[in-house]
């Protein structure tokens, strides 16, 4: 029984497939005289390549591109940029006297360093400037990672399209960051 319970739940936790999409009418090649064709998009992969006039097929979603230009693009796989979290305020208690006590670990509100509830899709913001270069260097999407900080905090996953901040979110949590840094004078200090 519990080995059925086991899968069952773990089933329920895989991420629903894609739905299939067509990207009808647009181009490969940024030639005058490329031809216009549909992409059908299938499990997140290009399934097939269908020349103008072809039938689309039933029950997909279907996108039209107006004639754009269809290219792969890059993703930055770690980029801090547009990610301004405030200064962390370490000392959240007043410090023991040592006169009293000996210190054999760190104070309980001393949070130097320490910063996992700062969520990168809460702070991110890039102008958009900014954004269209991205998107004239070929990049679609950016990994936006806080940093500076042991826990940094969670990174997000967002395109780089004109669009509003939540209309832009691929992925709000990808991952917890954390590096061998941390802001401030004192313990921690060294790398470890």
């Amino acid at each position: 029984a519990a080995s059925l319970v086991l899968g069952a739940s773990a089933s329920a936790q895989n991420a629903r497939a894609p739905e299939p999409v067509v990207l009808h009418d647009v181009r490969l090649s940024s030639e005058a005289e490329a031809p216009s064709v549909s992409l059908v998009l299938r499990n997140g992969r290009i399934a097939d390549i269908l020349a103008q006039g072809t039938e689309l097929p039933v029950g997909v979603r279907v996108v039209e591109g107006g004639g754009s230009l269809a290219l792969p693009a890059f993703v930055d796989g770690y980029t801090t940029r547009g990610l301004e979290p405030a200064a962390p305020v370490a000392d959240q208690d007043r410090d023991s006297s040592v006169e009293a006590n000996v210190h054999i670990e760190m104070r309980e509100a001393n949070r130097k360093g320490v910063r996992p509830t700062f969520r990168a899709v809460e702070a991110f913001s890039l102008e958009d400037a900014e954004l269209a270069a991205y998107r004239e260097q070929g990049f679609a999407a950016l990994h936006a990672c806080p940093s500076g900080e042991l826990l940094a905090g969670t990174s997000a996953l967002l395109t780089v399209r004109e669009a509003a901040l939540r209309d832009r979110v691929l992925a709000a949590q990808v991952f917890a960051t954390a590096c061998f840094r941390a802001s401030g004078w004192g313990y921690p200090s060294t790398l470890m």
